[in-house]
C-alpha cells in the first residue's frame, strides 16, 4: 500500500507558513528537522523495546526512567498552551545533554532553539507530524517524501532565501557520469542541505544488491561550515534511512579540511561567495568559486572521479591563476567532459553561466594514450532519450564513451568543417594538445565544428578570412593577459 503523505505535507506547510518570521526556507526547514528528529527518535526507541523483548532489562534506552517523559509519544498530546513551553524549555535542553549516551543526538540539539511563537500553530504541526510513520515508509516513499517536502517548501518560501535547489536531472548527470560504488568514499565538499548526498544515497541503494544502510555510513561524507546546514543535512539523511552520518562542521577552506582522499567527489558549490583560499602558489582571493575546483583536484584519490559545477568564467579567464589551474587540470588529470549547462539550471537570483566538468585522476600504471576532451551542449535538463541536447541523450552517448574507456568520444573532432546538409552537432571533441595551444581555453563553443554555407566549403578567401579572425581573437586575448600581468606587477 502506497504511503500517502502529500496531503499531510500540504497541511503541515500551511500550519507553519507565516509562523517563522521571516518565512525563510532554511529557518523553516531547520525547525521541521528538529521535530522530525524527535519523532524518529521516538520510533527508534519503540523499535529498541520491541527488539529487546522479552528481556527489556538488557536494553539501554535513550530515554531512561524519569526522562521517558521527553519522548514524543509522552508529550505530543499536551494542550497547546502547555505543549510549546514544555518542548522549548524542557525537551530541547534535555536532548542537548545526551552527548555521552548518544553523541549524534546531543550534538544536534546542543544549540537548537524552537522558534514557534503561536501555541495553536505549534500544536497543529506536532499533531500532523505524529501521523507520519517514517519507519513504515519504503525507500522510494522516503525519497519522494523528502523531495516533495523540499520542493514545496522552496515554492512557498521567501524568494530571497539563500537556498539554491539542485535540479534532480543535474544530480542524475553527476552520478551517472561518475558512477559511485558502495565500497567507495563519496565526498561532497559543499554539502549544504544535503541534496547531492541524498541523491547519492538513493543511487547507491538502487544499485546495491546488499542494501545494507550500515555500509553507507562509511561511504558518504561531507562538510559544511554552518551548524544549521549540518543539522538539516543529517536529519534529511536520517529521513532517507541513514541514522549515523559523516557530515562534519568544517570550513572547507580551513586547515586540514581534506584529511583523506576520496574515490568520488561531487560538488555544486555556491556561486559568488566571499572567502580567501591560497593553496601552494595559486591565489584565489578574488574568486573562491575557482578554489573549489582546486580543492577537488587535491582531494581525489588515484582512479577517482569528480563532477563539479563551475562558472564559465573559469573556463575562459585569461588571468595567470586560471590558466595555471586549467593547465594542471588538463596535464595531471583526464578531463573526460566539459558539459555546457542551460542558463536556467540555476534560479534567477543566482543565474550565471555554468558548466559541469567531469574528470578523473589517472592510476600510476595506466598505459592508455591521452584521453581526448569531450564537449556537450545541454539545452534541455531532461527529456526523451532521443531528444538531442538533453541530459537523457547525453547519458545514452556516455555509455558508449565509457565503454571505450573514454578513448572514443562521440561526435566530430573540433575544426571539422561539416557539410551544409549536416545538422548542428550537440557534441564534439578536442585533443589535449589542441587545448594547450589555445591557452587551455575550455569554452564549449570555441571548439564547436562549423557547418559551412553551401558553396563556401572550399573557398580559399573564406578560409583565410576565418583564419585571420581566429588569430585576431588570440591576439586580443594575449593583450588582455598582458594588461592583467601589468596590473599584478603594479
Amino acid at each position: 500500500m502506497k504511503y500517502d503523505f502529500r496531503d499531510k505535507i500540504e497541511q503541515l506547510l500551511q500550519a507553519i507558513k507565516g509562523r517563522t518570521e521571516p518565512f525563510d526556507f532554511l529557518i523553516a526547514l531547520d525547525q521541521l528537522c528538529h521535530l522530525f528528529f524527535l519523532k524518529m527518535l521516538d520510533e527508534e526507541e519503540a523499535n529498541r523495546v520491541q527488539q529487546a523483548s522479552p528481556s527489556p532489562s538488557s536494553l539501554k534506552p535513550l530515554f531512561p526512567l524519569q526522562t521517558a517523559r521527553y519522548r514524543w509519544q509522552r508529550w505530543c498530546g499536551l494542550p497547546a498552551d502547555e505543549l510549546l513551553p514544555f518542548v522549548r524549555d524542557e525537551v530541547f535542553p534535555y536532548m542537548g545533554t545526551l552527548t555521552r549516551d548518544d553523541q549524534e543526538v546531543g550534538e544536534h540539539f546542543r544549540d537548537a532553539q524552537l522558534m514557534f511563537g503561536i501555541p495553536e500553530s505549534f500544536a497543529t504541526v506536532v499533531k500532523i507530524i505524529s501521523d507520519f510513520e517514517f519507519t513504515a515508509m519504503s525507500l522510494d516513499e522516503k525519497v519522494e517524501f523528502d523531495r516533495y517536502l523540499i520542493s514545496r517548501l522552496a515554492d512557498i518560501s521567501d524568494p530571497d532565501s539563500s537556498y539554491i535547489k539542485l535540479p534532480p536531472a543535474l544530480a542524475r548527470l553527476m552520478l551517472e557520469s561518475t558512477q559511485p560504488q558502495i565500497n567507495e568514499a563519496v565526498f561532497d565538499p559543499t554539502a549544504s542541505v544535503g541534496d547531492l548526498l541524498i541523491a547519492t544515497l538513493a543511487h547507491l541503494q538502487r544499485n546495491s544488491r546488499q542494501g545494507s544502510l550500515g555500509r553507507f555510513h562509511k561511504t558518504l561524507w561531507g562538510v559544511e561550515k554552518s551548524r544549521q546546514l549540518v543539522r538539516i543535512c543529517k536529519v534529511r539523511l536520517m529521513l532517507n534511512g541513514l541514522r549515523d552520518t559523516s557530515i562534519h562542521l568544517v570550513d572547507i577552506f580551513g586547515e586540514g579540511a581534506l584529511d583523506h582522499a576520496s574515490d568520488v567527489i561531487l560538488a555544486a558549490p555556491p556561486m559568488r561567495i566571499k572567502a580567501v583560499y591560497s593553496p601552494e602558489s595559486l591565489q584565489f582571493d578574488r574568486s573562491p568559486d575557482f578554489a573549489f575546483l582546486h580543492l577537488c583536484m587535491l582531494g581525489l584519490a588515484p582512479g577517482g572521479r569528480c563532477a563539479i559545477v563551475v562558472p564559465d568564467s573559469l573556463l575562459t579567464g585569461l588571468s595567470r591563476t586560471l590558466i595555471m589551474l586549467r593547465k594542471k587540470l588538463i596535464t595531471d588529470f583526464d578531463l573526460l567532459a566539459v558539459i555546457k549547462l542551460p542558463q536556467n539550471v540555476l534560479p534567477a537570483k543566482a543565474r550565471i553561466k555554468v558548466s559541469l566538468l567531469v574528470f578523473r585522476k589517472p592510476l600510476e600504471f595506466q598505459l592508455l594514450g591521452p584521453v581526448p576532451i569531450w564537449f556537450y551542449e545541454v539545452r534541455h535538463l531532461d527529456g526523451p532519450t532521443k531528444q538531442r541536447f538533453s541530459i537523457s541523450h547525453l547519458l545514452k552517448l556516455w555509455e558508449d564513451y565509457r565503454a571505450s574507456n573514454f578513448q572514443q568520444p562521440p561526435g566530430p573532432e573540433t575544426m571539422t568543417r561539416l557539410s551544409p546538409e549536416a545538422a548542428q552537432p550537440c557534441c564534439w571533441w578536442a585533443s589535449k594538445r589542441d587545448v594547450e595551444l589555445a591557452n587551455f581555453n575550455l569554452e564549449t563553443k570555441k571548439w564547436q565544428p562549423q557547418v559551412v554555407e553551401d558553396g563556401l566549403a572550399n573557398d580559399p578567401e573564406v578560409l583565410v578570412t576565418e583564419l585571420i579572425a581566429d588569430y585576431q581573437k588570440i591576439v586580443s586575448g594575449l593583450q588582455e593577459l598582458m594588461k592583467e600581468i601589468k596590473e599584478v606587477k603594479e
